[in-house]
């Protein structure tokens, strides 16, 4: 193992004319391949700025897969505790109670559990109470989710589409399928 170490080429840095969204320093970019178990090869990049030490990160695979769908009918409390990887172009929906999260252009993904992603849409949905055009849609939503959260709510699925085939659900009832 030692012998692979030696023989990667350090992450390569450039800086950069885009300004820190913190301080306006150049930002600089670094940039670096490898290999995890499981994964295949990686790219890590980022952005990170040198005087107020602004940093993001990005991870994405080098490697493309097949797109899949995967899926995790939620039947109790005890799923709550379920690991959830949403890769960073996949989309997230619940169709129980009709949400959808589209993925963004900085999106970086997520690696949570069903207990995080439910209480994640949970704040959203408060961050845009105001605006619900439909306040009783909004209040059923909002008390299916807690009741979920609480154990006593009704089954729900969670569908994940992966154009990039990234995304899991660590769940031995998880369904992944192929869309080719």
């Amino acid at each position: 193992m030692v012998n692979d170490m030696d023989e990667q080429e350090p992450p390569r840095e450039i800086e950069t004319d885009m300004p820190c969204p913190v301080c306006g320093a150049n930002l600089f970019l670094i940039f670096y391949a490898t290999e995890i178990p499981y994964e295949g090869e990686i790219l890590i990049q980022t952005q990170m700025c040198k005087n107020c030490f602004y940093k993001n990160t990005s991870i994405q695979r080098t490697e493309g897969l097949a797109p899949i769908e995967t899926s995790l009918e939620i039947l109790d409390g005890n799923d709550l505790n379920v690991v959830v990887y949403r890769s960073p172009g996949a989309k997230v929906s619940i169709p129980e109670i009709g949400v959808e999260i589209e993925p963004g252009t900085a999106s970086n993904g997520d690696i949570t559990t069903v207990e995080g992603l439910l209480m994640a849409i949970r704040d959203q949905m408060i961050f845009i109470s105001d605006s619900a055009d439909d306040e009783e849609r909004f209040s059923e939503i909002m008390e299916t989710i807690n009741s979920i959260l609480d154990g006593r709510g009704p089954r729900i699925t969670i569908h994940i589409d992966d154009p990039k085939g990234i995304s899991k659900i660590v769940s031995y009832r998880a369904v992944t399928k192929g869309l080719n």
